[in-house]
């Protein structure tokens, strides 16, 4: 289980990608629910934020499963 751990650290790549930054379009899309907000944008901003909490879960889950099987190793 460890192995694995490892092994996908060192595969992991520590450059951001495009998907993190904005483009044009995105940028009208929160300029548009920022000027007409509402019980639409609040929902929007919800769905944005539980998809993100989603991708750090997935990027960074097995780093702290890691992590904690290393910590439970060190107590024993």
């Amino acid at each position: 289980g460890l192995g694995v751990l490892l092994l996908l650290g060192l595969i992991s790549d520590s450059q951001t990608s495009r998907a993190w930054t904005p483009d044009a379009s995105a940028i009208l899309y929160e300029k548009y629910w920022k000027l007409h907000g509402g019980v639409e944008a609040i929902n929007n901003r919800a769905d944005g934020v539980g998809n993100s909490l989603l991708a750090l879960g997935a990027q960074y889950g097995w780093q702290l499963a890691g992590m904690m099987l290393i910590g439970a190793a060190l107590m024993r």
